[in-house]
């Protein structure tokens, strides 16, 4: 026994594995812990380790010039090595009665959710260096140990919430059947005797017969070679698996899976090849890691679907916009470059980062685990879609300024041999440069229309993002004080910009009039109308899909029973 008690302070302070410890305590209950028997000169000169094949293991001790060996391991392993059993103090020959008590004591025990161990001796060893088929023979059965290692109370509320994001837990385990049963219902994994199955069992079918099976929830008995078992078959099904462990044994499976988590008590084996190292060894911890994990990776489809919708936005209002030229053929600007670097950089990036900083939603754990990457059908269709409502409208806001509220002209077109005196009045002459153009106010008014008009949508777009199945009003649009601070603030920062002298020639817009807000506030109602029906039309799709996938599990289980 590797594991070492200590008091400190008056607290009990361990450090070894949790089975060790335990055993360490009922020896010091007895009077017989470690500490003392060192120092009566009892000596350990052989051991022979665990080994998960054996389920055993062993050592020799020396004491007064007195040889023997002592073992621990699995009631049923152990038992069929005794020649011997220790009944009231008296050494009697093994029978075939003792067989079936033992194994009925050993039922009891794991029906309490105990994991149990069973203790032989052998007297008088001749040698003390003897090999271990020689040292682990005609041994006398001592008896039982019951050991309790409860769950932790928030287990069965972890296990609870995987099951809700479409996360399937297994336990394999080596310990006996039934303990293995009582302690997976204990915890919620499985309530059906069917779902639990013995780890030689399971080794013994080819994978093709393991493939057509219903995986068991609950493997007992466990060999390192199960659990790599168990993995592979999870794999060839397509899934991503997490595995957890702490003993040498497990450093295989751990190896083998997706993500291998060390319990922090673990041996450094373990530690070595796992990916992650669980300092507190509490599953709950798992799944709070998990839960951040898809918190995370929301906020940056949030943040990549707010900057790219905004991105193709610009595409569509540059790209269509262009073909608006004026008399010397040269297209005019719909956006200058300033207002394009402006709408970048501070009124779409710091928005798009404040959604970066989002809680995460209270249903986050009952969606199903993404199997895809960033870029799915859905994040693509919203980038596109918001980025036409944003793009369309802006243009058909600038369109409208250009063709419909231009004025007449207070510069002689004839003075300057221009022909086409309405083109004249509506795009001017020369007028992407900041100065030397002519009549260049009615076509900055329409840059200021759309330069406006996107800006208080992209505004409002941040709020689309935050969850583009939800309606604006089930959203907690209060929640993210940052959000509302940068979404005031970017207006507040903009619109000055269009009547301050200096800034807007820089900018190359002019002031708006009533004309041209009114049709920025149309562009925001219309493009809150498009997004909020979008958003409607996509949940209702949504939750009708998820309602065919209910039904057709529900006739896929009949389908199999029926079978």
């Amino acid at each position: 026994n590797y594991a070492e008690i200590k008091i400190q302070d008056g607290e009990l302070k361990s450090i070894g594995d949790a089975t060790e410890i335990a055993l360490q305590v009922l020896a010091m209950k007895a009077g017989m812990g470690k500490p003392s028997l060192t120092e009566e000169g009892h000596q350990i000169t052989d051991t022979f380790d665990f080994n998960s094949d054996l389920k055993r293991m062993s050592v020799v001790h020396v004491h007064d010039d007195k040889i023997s060996a002592y073992m621990k391991g699995a009631p049923q392993v152990i038992s069929t090595l005794c020649d011997y059993i220790m009944i009231n103090d008296k050494r009697k020959r093994f029978k075939e009665i003792h067989e079936t008590m033992i194994d009925d004591a050993n039922k009891i025990f794991a029906s309490k959710g105990l994991r149990v161990l069973a203790l032989a001796y052998r007297p008088n060893l001749e040698e003390p260096n003897g090999t271990r088929e020689e040292i682990e023979k005609s041994m006398t059965f001592l008896g039982l140990v019951g050991i309790y290692d409860p769950p932790r109370k928030e287990s069965k509320d972890a296990v609870t919430q995987c099951h809700r994001a479409g996360i399937t837990v297994h336990m394999a385990t080596g310990d006996h059947p039934i303990t293995a049963g009582v302690i997976s219902q204990q915890v919620g994994i499985s309530f059906d005797s069917k779902d639990l199955m013995f780890a030689r069992d399971f080794n013994d079918m080819p994978e093709d017969e393991i493939d057509q099976i219903h995986l068991p929830l609950v493997l007992a008995r466990c060999t390192p070679e199960t659990k790599v078992l168990l993995i592979q078959a999870l794999h060839r099904r397509g899934k991503f698996v997490a595995m957890t462990g702490d003993g040498v044994n497990d450093a295989p499976a751990l190896k083998q899976a997706d993500v291998g988590i060390a319990m922090g008590s673990g041996s450094d084996v373990a530690k070595e090849v796992a990916d992650i190292v669980l300092t507190d060894n509490n599953f709950a911890t798992i799944v709070m890691a998990i839960r951040e994990g898809r918190r995370i990776m929301a906020n940056i489809i949030k943040f990549v679907v707010n900057l790219m919708s905004v991105n193709v936005a610009e595409v569509i209002l540059l790209t269509i916009g262009l073909y608006e030229q004026d008399i010397d053929q040269i297209s005019a600007f719909p956006l200058s470059p300033l207002q394009i670097l402006w709408l970048n950089m501070v009124t779409s990036t710091p928005c798009s980062l404040c959604l970066g900083i989002e809680k995460a939603s209270k249903r986050i754990m009952e969606k199903r685990p993404r199997k895809k990457g960033l870029f799915t059908r859905e994040v693509i269709t919203d980038i596109l879609v918001f980025g036409l409502f944003l793009g369309g409208l802006a243009l058909g806001g600038y369109i409208y300024s250009v063709r419909v509220l231009y004025e007449t002209p207070s510069v002689n077109a004839t003075a300057y041999n221009i022909t086409d005196i309405e083109l004249f009045e509506r795009l001017g002459k020369n007028c992407n440069t900041e100065h030397g153009g002519i009549n260049c106010h009615h076509i900055k008014h329409a840059r200021s229309v759309s330069f406006v008009g996107l800006t208080i949508m992209v505004l409002w777009h941040c709020y689309n993002c935050k969850d583009t199945r939800k309606n604006f009003w089930q959203l907690r649009l209060l929640e993210n004080k940052w959000m509302i601070a940068t979404v005031i603030g970017g207006a507040v920062v903009t619109i000055p910009t269009v009547y301050i002298p200096g800034v807007n020639t820089v900018l190359n817009q002019a002031p708006l009039d009533g004309s041209g807000w009114a049709i920025c506030v149309i562009m925001l109602v219309l493009f809150i109308i498009l997004s909020e029906a979008y958003k409607w039309s996509k949940a209702t799709c949504m939750r009708k899909a998820k309602d065919r996938r209910k039904k057709n599990l529900r006739k896929d289980s009949i389908d199999g029973l029926v079978v």
